[in-house]
């Protein structure tokens, strides 16, 4: 999923599990040439998630999550999907 080449896993968002755990998110859907990321982001909140995409005008999306407490890891894997992902929108909502 990054430029890299690297694979990251992320599990579709729900209300239910979500904790304020930092991590990264994005916002994608199925495209012509595979996954369309439209979105892109890092949190030190991930129950903040559904709120960022709304924000982003992107709410009626599918929005997955990834767990990474590690700052300097989230902030890598962030840049790596964006450079991927050239025309998706970016967020880093990280104090």
């Amino acid at each position: 999923m990054g430029a890299s080449g690297a694979s990251y896993r992320f599990r579709a968002w729900s209300d239910l599990d979500q904790s304020a755990m930092a991590g990264n998110f994005v916002v994608a859907e199925p495209g012509r040439d595979g996954i369309k990321v439209l979105l892109a982001g890092v949190t030190n909140d991930l129950s903040k998630a559904n709120v960022y995409a709304r924000e982003a005008g992107l709410a009626d999306r599918p929005l997955f999550t990834r767990l990474n407490v590690a700052r300097l890891t989230r902030r890598q894997e962030h840049d790596d999907i964006l450079a991927q992902y050239a025309s998706a929108k970016a967020l880093a909502a990280e104090a």
